[in-house]
């Protein structure tokens, strides 16, 4: 990845980073270290990109894969407590949506509307950053 967005940088700037991650934390033993490993990984994204004030837009993981997996409520609770902690990061939410039928994949609409709600936290981020 990093050699793909370094790449990249050399074309364009970084708006932001969106993050929709933590489904494979979501059992007992992975979940205790995740507050960690998120914390890390993205201090160490932001020093190796050299992108220390770009927005973070990081989405919960959806209801729906909750009652199979519960620990993915406590990664959602990791989640938003990170948002809520750190600086030009903002909370993209996947309540309400629904899967495609397997408990785990987002259907056609509700995709959508992640992308929606990605977009709309992404246009948040630049009215903050112009006044």
């Amino acid at each position: 990845m990093l050699q793909k967005v370094k790449a990249a940088q050399k074309y364009g700037t970084i708006r932001a980073i969106l993050w929709h991650q933590g489904e494979q934390d979501s059992n007992p033993e992975a979940v205790k270290s995740y507050e960690q490993k998120l914390a890390a990984f993205f201090q160490r994204l932001r020093k190796d990109l050299h992108t220390p004030d770009t927005p973070i837009l990081i989405g919960t993981l959806a209801d729906f894969y909750i009652p199979a997996n519960p620990e993915a409520a406590t990664i959602n609770q990791i989640i938003r407590q990170y948002v809520a902690t750190k600086p030009n990061v903002y909370l993209v939410s996947a309540t309400g949506l629904t899967d495609k039928g397997d408990a785990v994949h987002f259907d056609t609409p509700s995709a959508c509307e992640l992308g929606r709600r990605y977009a709309q936290a992404l246009l948040l981020t630049h009215k903050k950053s112009t006044h």
